[in-house]
């Protein structure tokens, strides 16, 4: 599970700094197995709020 967090702050950050496509982001959720993923998609919300908060500072 805390990998899954790790992995979600990176993908956000790379996405933020436009590094990555959102269809990046598509695919890596369909890589995480299905008991996970409900979990991981809540994490991929966290971590884009807390930048949207922090105005992308972190």
């Amino acid at each position: 599970m805390e990998w899954l967090d790790l992995r979600a702050c990176y993908l956000v950050r790379m996405l933020s700094e436009c590094r990555i496509p959102r269809t990046d982001i598509v695919r890596e959720i369909e890589t995480v197995d299905e008991k996970y993923r409900e979990h991981f998609r809540a994490r991929l919300n966290y971590w884009r709020e807390y930048r949207e908060l922090r105005g992308n500072a972190t």
